[in-house]
């Protein structure tokens, strides 16, 4: 709790106390008084304060101040009844207001006086504003204690409003009033001291100091209550005094006993200047406890004498590696190698395995132990030959280019299957294209009206549906590449050996089954077979034909077969015959899947090649074609004399027919030229 004290008295200072200032102070003015101690006031602590001629003296800069509280002007205020607007316009915060109210000094005087152990203001025969006869004489002394007294000798105030009091922060109801003197109200505030009349009830009593609690309240209390040193009459001054001769004592020397303030603090300076490790709190304690630990371990701080000798032995027991210089260091360094990568060196520990996953990681096919060894040499061998396995990649498109390689006719998506398939067949046949060598261009002549137009036989060559041929391929086996036998002449011996057949088969009418034929026979025997067993059958049909040149008739064979069988009718019933040409179509088949059977089991890729030459030939060989191209063909063209185009009832509506582009592309499937 801040303490107020106000002592009003009435006394003079010997000729050792400090000199009276006089102040020169404007009406409504003020002057700096600086302190010789901190005064406490209201929580705060000041050391400079401003004397104002109004009767205040203030503890805040005035020069900081704005308005009416910069001079103080002009009339006290009921401390109990301020409003907002009193506190806005005019602050009176820390003021002490022993005549608060309008004065000048108009022939008076304004005075200070003060050490370290008081200050004291002076207001002498300070005159009420613009009443010159209206004198007042009153001062103010505070003390370092927070003390505040006031001495009145005389006050005269007829126009003016007087307020007698302390404040603090007023927002907060930090304010005390002895005294509020309105003069609408209370007419003339007049008072004139002497000693043996009692003061005015306003006034404080007199020789007490006035503390405020914290209600804001003032309460009385003697002075020796406080301090009976105050006076030789207070009770308990003798022992106060021997108190401060022993706290005299205590301040030259805190060690004089253990009671006085200090002690503690001195005992430890004395201790500590023997021993500066005799407490924390020692100046030097810091200092003595580095030194003791860095004697006991070099290793508590880097610091310490000896550290870096100690730091260096230390992590070499912990790591080896730690410096090169360290004990053990290359050992630890190779086994440390050896643990990151065992192939650092061939002494390490797991090296031949490391080695081994190192060689298998470059490449599969070091070692056989290696994982995906197999895969990578079944790779390998089909890059170096993609027909190494049927696993290979790519193997069936290597088969296949292979085969079309070999033979262009091995399957229709051949390059050049097309060509190679129309010279097959142009070898067989020029008439089959007319971009055939040897093509004959067919002569174009009106046929006689009584003559019925001759049916063109289109003869479709049968191929044989094979089973497929497998190859056989050798890893390693140079491919050779060897002269095609020429189809066309294994054509011209198949075909001569068939028409020999022919001959022979007209000594026999019966049905015959062909025989199986071993793998020894040749080509040529084969083929002479086939070419007799079907010249049997056709014996009788050949014997029953009536010549066409004789009769002079087209090469209508069923008109014929009809002319000639009403000719040789007989009672007896006809055997029934199988046409020579089913017959030929059937061997045809049987010899071609024997000669396929035949190519599969070839040894080598030259009998494989030999084989499938003579398969190609039997394929496109197609009975009795030569013949009709040689002789019924050219006598069929040749037949007629060139005679005049007549008008043919038939003919006309044979062109024009509907159906007529549809027959002629049936018949000339190749086109009609």
């Amino acid at each position: 709790m801040q303490a107020l004290v106000l002592l009003v008295f009435c006394c003079s200072y010997s000729s050792a106390d400090p000199p009276i200032n006089e102040l020169t102070i404007s009406d409504d003015g003020y002057a700096e008084v600086p302190l010789d101690f901190d005064f406490p006031f209201f929580g705060n602590t000041y050391t400079k304060s401003w004397m104002y001629t109004n009767g205040v003296v203030g503890f805040l800069n005035p020069s900081a101040l704005s308005g009416t509280p910069r001079h103080m002007c002009c009339n006290g205020l009921d401390l109990n009844n301020l409003n907002t607007t009193n506190l806005v316009t005019r602050p009176i915060d820390y003021f002490i207001m022993p005549l608060w109210t309008d004065i000048k000094n108009y022939a008076g005087k304004l005075k200070e006086q003060g050490d370290s152990t008081f200050q004291k203001y002076i207001w002498e025969d300070i005159a009420e504003y613009a009443q010159t006869n209206r004198k007042n004489s009153f001062d103010l002394t505070i003390k370092p204690d927070g003390g505040i007294m006031a001495n009145y000798h005389n006050l005269d105030i007829a126009n003016h409003s007087v307020t007698i009091g302390v404040t603090g922060d007023v927002s907060e109801g930090e304010k005390y009033q002895f005294l509020y003197h309105n003069r609408n109200t209370d007419g003339d505030l007049s008072f004139t001291y002497n000693s043996n009349v009692d003061n005015p009830s306003w006034m404080p009593e007199r020789n007490s100091y006035y503390y405020q609690d914290s209600n804001n309240n003032l309460y009385t209390v003697n002075p020796c209550t406080n301090n009976p040193l105050y006076a030789s009459y207070c009770t308990g001054y003798a022992e106060a005094y021997a108190l401060q001769l022993y706290n005299q004592q205590c301040t030259a020397n805190p060690l004089y006993d253990s009671g006085c303030p200090g002690y503690a603090s001195a005992y430890l300076t004395q201790q500590c200047n023997a021993n500066s490790l005799y407490s924390e709190s020692c100046p030097n304690y810091a200092t003595a406890y580095f030194n003791q630990q860095c004697s006991l371990d070099p290793l508590y701080n880097s610091e310490c004498d000896g550290y870096t000798t100690a730091y260096f032995n230390q992590q070499c027991e912990l790591n080896p590696l730690y410096n090169t210089e360290c004990t053990g260091y290359e050992t630890a360094y190779f086994n440390q190698q050896c643990t990151l990568d065992p192939l650092y060196n061939s002494e390490c520990t797991g090296y031949d395995a490391a080695y081994l996953t190192q060689q298998c990681n470059i490449s599969p096919l070091y070692s056989s132990e290696c994982t995906g060894y197999a895969s990578a040499y079944l790779l390998q061998q089909c890059n170096l030959d993609i027909f190494y396995s049927t696993q290979c990649d790519g193997y069936e498109v290597a088969y296949f280019n292979q085969q079309c390689s070999l033979n262009t006719l091995y399957d229709e998506e051949c390059t050049g299957y097309d060509i190679a398939y129309l010279s097959q067949q142009c070898a067989i046949n020029p008439q089959y294209d007319t971009t055939c060598p040897g093509y004959e261009e067919p002569v174009d002549e009106t046929l006689p009206p009584e003559v019925p137009v001759i049916e063109t036989i289109v003869v479709t060559p049968i191929v044989p549906t094979l089973p497929e041929i497998p190859v056989m391929i050798e890893p390693e086996i140079e491919i050779v590449e060897i002269e095609e036998i020429p189809e066309v002449e294994i054509e011209e011996e198949i075909i001569q050996e068939i028409e020999i057949a022919q001959v022979e088969d007209e000594t026999s009418q019966e049905e015959i089954s062909v025989p199986e034929v071993s793998e020894d026979e040749s080509e040529t025997k084969d083929v002479q077979e086939v070419a007799n067993e079907t010249e049997e059958k056709d014996e009788v049909q050949e014997s029953d034909k009536v010549s066409e040149d004789e009769v002079g008739e087209s090469n209508d064979r069923e008109s014929s077969d009809k002319t000639e069988g009403d000719d040789k009718s007989s009672d007896k019933p006809r055997p029934k015959k199988i046409d020579k040409k089913e017959k030929m179509k059937k061997l045809i088949a049987k010899k071609a899947s024997q000669l396929a059977e035949d190519m599969g089991k070839a040894a080598t890729l030259e009998m494989q090649k030999k084989e499938q030459g003579k398969l190609v030939a039997l394929i496109g060989y197609v009975p009795d074609f030569d013949k009709y191209k040689n002789s019924q063909v050219q006598k069929e063209i040749t037949f007629y004399k060139p005679k005049n185009n007549v008008d043919n009832a038939f003919a006309r509506w044979f062109l024009n027919d509907p159906k007529f582009a549809e027959l002629e592309n049936l018949q000339y499937p190749n086109g009609f030229k």
